[in-house]
Parts: C-alpha cells; structure tokens; sequence
C-alpha cells in the first residue's frame, strides 16, 4: 500500500503539459510587448497575476495556508519565480527572440541535473544523451551549425545571460519545491505581490511610462492571468504529484510550438540552424519522453502483479 503512493498521477501529468503548453505561447508575448519599459510589463503580468491567485485563494479559503509550509519554500518562490520572470522580459528584450527561446527551453536539462544532485533522482545514460543533443541546439542558435566562435553576436551577450540565468532560476526552484511534496498553490498569490511591489518601485525610479495600446493591454491581462496564475497552480500539482521526470523532458516538445508561435505571428524569422536546432531539441525530449512512458508502463505493472 505504501508503494502505491508514490506512483505517479497521469492527470497530474496531464495538467502539467497544459502548464507547459500555456508557456510555450508566453514567448510571442514577451515578443509583442517588447517595446514597453521591461519593468511596466512586468508590473501589469504581476498585477493580472496577483488578481487572478487572490480570487482563486478566496473561492478555495487559501488565504489560512499561506504560511502553513516551510519557510524555505516561500523564499524559494521570492528569490526563484521573481527574479525568473525579470530576466526572462529582459532577455527578450535585448537579444533575438528564437535564440532567447531555446535558450530557456533548455532549462529541463538543469532540472534533470539539479534533481540527480540534490533529489537523488535516477538519471539513466538516455537523459545525458538528450541535455547533450540540446547542448549542442544551443551552440548552433548562438554560433551556426559550422560552430565558428566568431559567428557569435557579442551585442546580444547581455539578453543570452538574462535566458540562461531565467533557466537556471526556474529549475532551482523546481527543485526545492519538488521536495516539499504538499502542493501549495496558494503561495503564488504572494510571490504575484512581491513581484508587483518590486517591479512597480523600479518602473516609477527608473523608467518613464508608456500608454500600452489596446492590443498590448489584453496580451498583459491575459499573460497575467494564465503565465503567472493558472499555469503556476498547474505545474505546482503536476511536478508534486505527476511523473516528475516526464515533466522535465516534456518542454522539449513545447520548443517546435514557441518557435512556430513566434514565426506565425511575424514576431521572429525562421532560418536554416533555428530549425536545425529546434528539430534537435524537440528529439532530444522524444527521446526521454519515450524512455520515461516506458520506465512509468514497467513501474505499474510490477505493482499490478
């Protein structure tokens, strides 16, 4: 009875892939709001954020639980989603928006590390064979398929740190919140307000407010209310109580949709190395994706028996 709750949820991990399907689209929004002060846009996702968490605390009485887990965890949450989302519109702001894209996309190799580390989480010859396929996604995005070191663009060295440090800081986070296994939804109403205090005390110091048109308002609003709330609560339960290790192969194959979303929408130009590298990333999850159903399928029925 013991073994079989620790079982994976398949709904959870399907809840998830809706997370990750929702931020897959996030990039096209970075993209179209780039000409607005970076904290002003921030400011407005957070505030749609913090509206949309606190209302969902209030129908489901959260507010009581707020502080009910482990201090570690809301600190996680302040020092990790924050400071995540701040880079992630600097990075599309200052560098070009494929590159920046494939750049965070790889942040489920840094979870699988990370996890492997700190979680003790098993990591076969599969998983290291698929970060280094994506590994090398990156060097074609950044320096061509020719790998000449000299192709790199140096103007764009700023944005690419903003991309890697947005990975970097989501997998932390993952991490640390993997290991306290209560979901605990109601903390991202808290971390929507922090970031609202901060970015609105930066945008009023530092930058000069621009009047969003029609079109930029709705995409904050939205992005505010599903980037920042509902897919928050979404992978909160899905990497609790889903197929952890799924979980952090699966964006791999969100990749192709954020690069074709950015390409649809004339927000970025596809060329010869993004498809050579989105096609690698995007092969580099399958691979893992299958070698994980198999893993999960083997698990199940060891127990059945």
């Amino acid at each position: 009875m013991e073994t079989l709750k620790t079982v994976p949820s398949i709904k959870a991990t399907i809840i998830g892939q809706v997370a990750l399907l929702i931020w897959a689209l996030s990039a096209s929004g970075a993209v179209f709001l780039k000409n607005l002060p970076s904290f002003q846009v921030l400011l407005g996702i957070f505030l749609g954020g913090f509206i949309a968490s606190s209302v969902i605390n209030t129908v489901n009485n959260n507010w009581g639980k707020l502080f009910n887990g482990p201090k570690y965890l809301v600190l996680a949450g302040i020092f990790g989603i924050i400071p995540n989302d701040i880079f992630y519109i600097f990075a599309f702001k200052y560098a070009p928006a494929i590159q920046v894209d494939l750049i965070v996309c790889t942040w489920p190799i840094l979870v699988t590390i990370l996890a492997a580390i700190f979680l003790r989480e098993e990591i076969g010859l599969v998983h290291i064979f698929a970060s280094l396929i994506a590994f090398c996604a990156c060097c074609i995005v950044l320096i061509g398929s020719n790998m000449k070191i000299d192709q790199f663009q140096s103007e764009y060295i700023f944005g690419y740190v903003c991309a890697f440090m947005s990975a970097l800081l989501w997998s932390i986070y993952i991490v640390i919140s993997k290991k306290y296994a209560k979901p605990s939804p109601e903390l991202f109403a808290l971390y929507c307000l922090v970031g609202l205090v901060f970015s609105s005390t930066m945008h009023f110091a530092f930058e000069t407010t621009v009047i969003p048109s029609m079109w930029e308002m709705v995409v904050l609003l939205v992005m505010g209310i599903t980037t920042h709330s509902l897919a928050y609560y979404a992978w909160d339960f899905a990497i609790k109580k889903g197929h952890f290790k799924l979980l952090s192969i699966m964006p791999y194959g969100n990749t192709i949709l954020s690069v074709l979303a950015l390409a649809v929408f004339g927000l970025a130009e596809l060329s010869e190395n993004i498809l050579i590298a989105t096609l690698m990333v995007f092969i580099a999850g399958l691979l893992t994706t299958f070698h994980g159903s198999k893993k999960k399928r083997l698990s199940l029925s060891s127990q059945e028996l």
